[in-house]
């Protein structure tokens, strides 16, 4: 009898489990279960050239092989609920689906702040709808308040700025970047939005915001009068749809080295959804949400699922032990780590970081455990080679 996986989730991940799938030889049905009404596409953009250089969807959008479409792709339908022990998953259009296999692919969203928002002035920044209004909403002279200093926080003030907005950026840290890259790189972006014209308050906690959103007010009592409000303080998993009486939801959702959940036989995670060990690190299971990782996690629940259906041998394989890779563009710098620089304990500088291009070391222990740097991705690929060792 023919096998059925249900891939819930239509982003990158998705698409390269199915692509993996299919090229290695699976045969039986695989279904798609998209709550976007679009095929997958590049989401790192959005809070860059989307927003600044008028890239529309077909610039963004993956390109997919014509051998792939056989799979089924439901766009526009969610996932409601699951019953792992009758395999079976009910979706937002009133189908229910029964599975052989079933992959969580559906990724995480905004973290949202605590206080009645009006839809016509708060935004964030994590699908193409959510960037498109963006892009609309920011004018020349507008006051845009970006709240969170993170990546996404960085990057949208940035190309606020470019889009000639006046900015104000709201970070709760003592730098922007900090709790991930350390001091030294962190002091250097500060420093740059600070001389691109970005009003940058540090240690600032969540503010309260009128119904309108238009009055913020700090910790000082100073309000901030603002056009536009972006959240950008963190992300939540999408993963109140899978059975939580079977499986450990606590922060994605539990898996083993194989990305199989934990509690089920036939249940995988992928992508930001997927909580898991990394031997090249320690066994200590957790959530990536890196680029790279939704591909490596994607061809390893693929490899899996081929060896338990039988269309690959089963067969002893390697430890997974992916190497977490991210960037950011700010202003004229790329920012690129490779590792787990937040399980470090102390950061030295390697190179450059009085030149003015420095690579930073992440180590726990004697263990060098990520690498970080700006604008010199070259050298940042061979000290990379030296991670996990």
């Amino acid at each position: 009898m023919s096998k059925r996986v249900v891939v819930v989730g239509g982003s990158l991940s998705g698409l390269r489990l199915v692509e993996n799938l299919q090229l290695k030889g699976f045969e039986g049905q695989i279904v798609v279960c998209s709550d976007e009404v679009v095929m997958p596409y590049n989401r790192p953009p959005l809070s860059k050239d989307f927003l600044t250089a008028g890239t529309e969807l077909a610039n963004i959008q993956f390109k997919t092989r014509p051998t792939l479409s056989s799979a089924d792709w439901r766009l526009g339908v969610s996932a409601v609920s699951t019953d792992v022990a009758r395999s079976t998953v009910t979706l937002s259009d009133g189908s229910e689906l029964d599975f052989d296999y079933l992959v969580a692919a559906s990724g995480v969203r905004p973290r949202p702040l605590a206080w009645e928002r009006n839809v016509g002035r708060v935004y964030r920044v994590r699908t193409l709808t959510d960037a498109e209004r963006l892009r609309e909403a920011i004018r020349p002279g507008f006051r845009v308040v970006v709240i969170g200093g993170g990546f996404i926080g960085g990057e949208v003030s940035a190309s606020a700025r470019a889009l000639g907005a006046e900015v104000t950026l709201l970070c709760p840290s003592a730098q922007l970047l900090q709790p991930a890259l350390g001091s030294v790189l962190a002091q250097k972006i500060m420093e740059r939005h600070e001389e691109a014209g970005v009003d940058v308050r540090v240690n600032e906690r969540l503010p309260e915001v009128n119904a309108d959103a238009a009055r913020i007010e700090l910790a000082s009592g100073e309000i901030i009068e603002a056009d536009v409000v972006v959240e950008a303080v963190g992300s939540l998993p999408n993963h109140e749809w899978l059975d939580s009486e079977l499986l450990d939801l606590t922060d994605g959702v539990l898996c083993g080295n194989s990305l199989r959940a934990a509690g089920s036989e036939n249940v995988y995670a992928i992508g930001d959804l997927a909580r898991f060990p990394n031997p090249m690190f320690d066994d200590v299971p957790r959530r990536i949400e890196h680029w790279n990782i939704a591909v490596e996690t994607a061809r390893r629940a693929a490899q899996s699922i081929l060896q338990v259906s039988g269309t690959q041998p089963s067969e002893t394989v390697a430890d997974f032990t992916p190497l977490p890779s991210f960037w950011s563009n700010q202003y004229e710098y790329r920012i690129q780590a490779y590792g787990l620089p937040r399980i470090a304990d102390r950061i030295e500088s390697l190179e450059g970081e009085m030149r003015g291009a420095p690579i930073m070391g992440y180590y726990r222990g004697d263990q060098l455990v990520a690498v970080a740097g700006l604008d010199n991705g070259p050298q940042l690929i061979e000290y990379s080679r030296e991670v996990g060792k």
